[in-house]
């Protein structure tokens, strides 16, 4: 080999090397992207998370409540039913 040759290799290894150097700092930026995004969807997660036992909360509390009304009302029923049976006694 000629001392050129040897120079010419050395460049092109060089060039290579250059390539190579800049594909890794794509790789990089772009694992740099996933990993935000990972992060992004895990707090996305996490509220929507929070938010669905939060409604889950709700609906118990409305379910509670319909339950209240219901017996209430059936009680209402009944003292309505008494009462028309006690006027029905004043009745001539």
């Amino acid at each position: 080999m000629v001392f050129k040759e040897i120079v010419e290799r050395i460049n092109k290894v060089n060039a290579q090397l250059i390539a190579e150097q800049e594909s890794v700092k794509q790789i990089s930026a772009g694992s740099e992207q996933i990993n935000h995004s990972t992060h992004n969807i895990q707090l996305l997660s996490r509220t929507a998370s929070d938010e669905a036992q939060n409604v889950s909360a709700a609906t118990e509390e409305q379910s509670a409540s319909m339950n209240e009304i219901s017996t209430a009302s059936r009680s209402l029923a009944t003292l309505a039913q008494d009462l028309q049976t006690e006027i029905s006694k004043f009745k001539m």
